[in-house]
């Protein structure tokens, strides 16, 4: 009991601190958000990604990087959406296999799959087949009741998806069969 007391203790007086010396708009923000404070200096970088997930009308993206091959999320609520040109597009021109240019800071919060907070652009640069609607109906009704090692080797063996497009599918078919 005393040892809860003094951790709460501790946590206060942190807290306290964070009030005194920021201001409090910054602090209540990532508190409430649940995300890293932002930081004015912080530059922006551009990430090249294929949209493995996407839902239009909340702006909720999962992708795969083109470069690390690992799954993250993102929102492209509040993001200018735009074409290779620059245009503006609407957000239903986004599907599963849209290759992305995406903007925002530096930095992933470390969840897996990984959350790429406060994207501000991203840009469609291309696309590639929507491997979800080739692949995945087929792989859960027939690995449904099959253990993770059969399962990755049924995906493993799909020679015309990129790795992070098998691992967005092995994600997907893994939560689906409540194992995520």
């Amino acid at each position: 009991m005393k040892r809860s007391r003094l951790l709460g203790a501790v946590l206060l007086a942190a807290s306290a601190l964070l009030c005194v010396l920021l201001p409090s708009d910054t602090v209540s923000a990532a508190l409430t958000a649940g995300t890293p404070m932002p930081s004015d200096s912080e530059p922006l970088v551009q990430t090249e990604a294929e949209i493995v997930s996407y839902d239009p009308d909340t702006g909720a993206a999962m992708a795969v990087g083109m470069r690390h091959g690992g799954l993250f999320t993102f929102s492209t609520a509040g993001a200018c959406l735009v074409d290779a040109e620059g245009r503006q597009i609407e957000p239903e021109t986004i599907s599963v296999g849209t290759l992305v240019t995406l903007t925002g800071p530096n930095r992933m919060l470390a969840t897996y799959p990984e959350q790429y907070p406060d994207v501000s652009q991203v840009q469609v640069t291309g696309s590639r087949p929507d491997f979800m609607a080739l692949h995945y109906d087929e792989l859960y009704w027939h690995h449904a009741s099959l253990f993770r090692d059969v399962l990755d080797v049924a995906v493993d063996g799909l020679g015309d998806l990129t790795a992070g497009e098998k691992e967005a599918l092995r994600y997907r078919l893994m939560c689906d069969f409540g194992l995520y």
